[in-house]
């Protein structure tokens, strides 16, 4: 999913920009706001990406991060810093500061990134994301942490655009579609199943590649 900003997004995204909204379903009151972007000059690629969300009149959060890479031919660095401030209205007040860093490779239609995430005040995260990509309308894709993993595909027609994924443990399916023209591009995900709620999330996109 485009909002769904990751590391990985250093390489597989194209340059451009976008902005996306992610709403709970099961009768819960919970929104989240999007903005992203990714530049890229040479072997320097760069992303931004911001977040707002608000669960009922409870919770507050505002994040960004910077992630920055170098990109070679067949491997690459990476490493990304963010703020997450977050606040329960007329009560508690708190900011962390995040960060990323990791190794990515590439071999004609394989990419895997590998590399290290968490906050200041608590240890870090170890994760891998694996893709694959024999041609321009299918790719094959994969995330592991420590006490999960996603996989799925993509299935690109023309203009239209298929995503799937499931996750494991505490199974879950994630089921998307993307229309895109002239560099412009718009979806609808939905994911469900487990003992997660339900997310219902849309977003629209442009990308600057020429």
């Amino acid at each position: 999913m485009p909002f769904f900003f990751s590391p990985s997004s250093l390489v597989y995204a194209e340059p451009g920009f976008g902005a996306a909204y992610r709403t709970a379903g099961d009768a819960v009151d919970e929104s989240h706001y999007y903005a992203y972007g990714k530049w890229e000059y040479g072997i320097y690629h760069g992303a931004f990406a911001y977040e707002f969300a608000a669960l009922d009149s409870l919770y507050r959060l505002s994040r960004w991060s910077l992630p920055v890479a170098l990109l070679w031919t067949n491997f690459g660095l990476r490493a990304g810093y963010g703020v997450s401030v977050e606040w329960i209205p007329s009560d508690a007040f708190w900011t962390r500061h995040a960060y990323d860093a990791g190794f990515l490779a590439r071999y004609g239609v394989l990419a895997l990134d590998i590399g290290l995430s968490g906050f200041a005040d608590s240890p870090p995260d170890a994760a891998a994301s694996l893709f694959w990509s024999p041609s321009p309308g299918f790719r094959v894709f994969g995330s592991f942490a420590h006490d999960s993993a996603v996989v799925g595909y993509s299935l690109r027609f023309a203009f239209l655009r298929i995503d799937f994924a499931g996750r494991i443990p505490g199974f879950a399916v994630s089921i998307g579609v993307n229309f895109g023209y002239a560099g412009w591009k718009a979806g609808f995900n939905r994911r469900f199943g487990g003992s997660d709620l339900d997310w219902n999330s849309f977003w629209v996109s442009k990308s600057l590649k020429k």
